[in-house]
């Protein structure tokens, strides 16, 4: 038997951190597809560090929610959305 068999795995290897920080918008949400989801809760089971990140998020949003006197447009927090969900998609910035 080999000796990996024996650890106990900290999350499915399906859903990476990296994949799971890229969806966390969209799992908040609710905005993902049952399979999807599933698998980021079962990832979050079983690595502390996400479920850290997910705290934080919750808890941020939270207070600035409370801090908001007025909500957004509608067209602009769509924007800020889009632009959050793709933060990660642009390179390093480029030196002009």
């Amino acid at each position: 038997m080999p000796w990996r068999t024996l650890l106990p795995r900290r999350h499915p290897p399906t859903l990476r951190c990296r994949e799971l920080v890229d969806l966390i918008g969209d799992y908040l949400d609710d905005a993902l597809p049952p399979a999807r989801r599933a698998a980021i809760d079962g990832h979050l089971e079983g690595c502390a560090a996400c479920r850290a990140y997910l705290d934080q998020l919750r808890q941020t949003t939270g207070l600035v929610e409370r801090l908001c006197d007025e909500p957004l447009p509608a067209e602009l927090e769509s924007q800020l959305l889009e632009a959050f969900r793709h933060w990660n998609d642009v390179g390093p910035a480029s030196s002009a």
